[in-house]
């Protein structure tokens, strides 16, 4: 991922998530960041919740640019980020991480690595489970259900 050189130390620690605070202004400005990083991209609102969802992680990098809203992202290792329009968030392939509480409804652009559909990259992947072969947390049909996950109080 063209983004992710800083979002690793030289110990072999995970990657990390991190939030690019006032990276754009316009859509223009989106597509021209998605087109650079060769990535497929679609957009995808999250509802106003007070709930997180439980510690995850991607099998593949994934970008968001926050269009409107306001929303954090709670890291592996208890970093709270706040998200508002504007930024960009960064989540490398592996990053453990949550959305918190929607404060304000997201609307985002949602980018991603690889050919593979928007759904088959958010699938959220338990942290807590074996890398080999992860299970998928609140599973619908092999596929990640955000209802479903939202219920489940996962710590790492």
């Amino acid at each position: 991922m063209a983004e992710s050189n800083n979002n690793t130390n030289n110990n072999n620690e995970m990657p990390k998530v991190r939030v690019v605070k006032h990276f754009f202004k316009t859509k223009e400005d989106v597509e021209a960041d998605v087109i650079k990083n060769g990535f497929k991209s679609r957009p995808l609102t999250s509802p106003v919740t007070e709930n997180e969802l439980p510690f995850h992680y991607h099998p593949v990098d994934i970008v968001t640019y926050a269009l409107a809203g306001k929303t954090y992202f709670l890291t592996g290792d208890g970093e709270k980020l706040q998200v508002e329009a504007g930024d960009k968030v960064i989540i490398p392939a592996g990053a453990p991480h949550a959305e918190g509480a929607v404060i304000e409804q997201m609307q985002y652009i949602v980018s991603h690595a690889g050919e593979g559909k928007l759904k088959g990259a958010l699938v959220m992947m338990d942290p807590n489970s074996d890398r080999d072969s992860p299970e998928v947390l609140g599973s619908k049909d092999g596929e990640s259900d955000i209802n479903n996950a939202k219920q489940i109080k996962s710590k790492l």
